[in-house]
């Protein structure tokens, strides 16, 4: 049987280290995740790993980067040949969420795909707690504004960027009752709830009607235009 080089993931966040895991078992090595300092010095009195992928800003016992590497210090004096990448702010990797494109993704609810996005982070974590409300609503925000490089421009209400706002009804049964804003926000609203919008200042929608465009008009326009894709022109 081939070989397998064990790797050990100290991660305290368990949606990453399964990421992590996956790509690792993927490509022919055994990872071994260590939530914490106990765990992770489990692993080690237990059998050495070839690899180690450390939270710079770990230990947890350590709590933050210079205890993180004098740690890596203690596991470098273990093995001198061992194998120790740090992994800093999850690799420096701006996760966010958007829609696909109208042809493919039919209802364009940024709310849905970011409630979706955290369930099903925890699905792979196996954990609850994995991607919460806030961090996911920050994945629509800020850090889509970042990923499209306007986070100067937009993405959060701070002076000097854009009046960029969605104000939301969360008065309605569905919603009830509210412990948490934003958690409610991604796991029992959609875009039915959405009452005021502005862009840039202006507003666009005022207590859900639109204030800019003839929404019968839109509708007729994309009723003709699917009958023409459609080919099931009137006569």
């Amino acid at each position: 049987m081939k070989y397998q080089p064990r790797v050990l993931i100290v991660e305290d966040e368990p949606a990453i280290a399964e990421l992590i895991a996956v790509n690792l078992r993927h490509n022919g090595f055994q990872p071994i995740w260590a939530e914490d300092g106990t765990s992770a010095q489990r692993e080690l009195d237990a059998v050495l790993p070839d690899v180690i992928l450390l939270d710079a800003n770990f230990a947890r016992g350590a709590t933050d980067a210079a205890e993180g590497l004098a740690w890596l210090d203690k596991l470098l004096a273990l093995d001198p040949e061992m194998v120790v990448v740090m992994i800093t702010a999850h690799a420096g990797v701006n996760v966010a969420v958007g829609t696909d494109g109208a042809a493919s993704n039919n209802d364009l609810d940024l709310l849905g795909e970011t409630r979706t996005a955290a369930l099903l982070a925890k699905a792979v974590a196996g954990s609850a707690t994995a991607l919460d409300a806030h961090r996911a609503l920050r994945m629509a925000t800020l850090n889509g504004a970042r990923a499209l490089g306007i986070e100067a421009e937009t993405g959060s209400l701070e002076l000097g960027k854009a009046a960029d706002i969605v104000a939301f009804d969360l008065s309605g049964l569905a919603q009830q009752p509210v412990y948490d804003p934003v958690s409610q926000l991604i796991y029992a609203t959609g875009r039915e709830c959405v009452k005021h919008l502005w862009v840039a200042g202006k507003q666009l929608l005022d207590d859900r009607r639109l204030t800019r465009l003839d929404e019968q008009q839109l509708g007729e326009t994309a009723r003709a235009w699917g009958r023409r894709i459609s080919g099931h022109t009137e006569s």
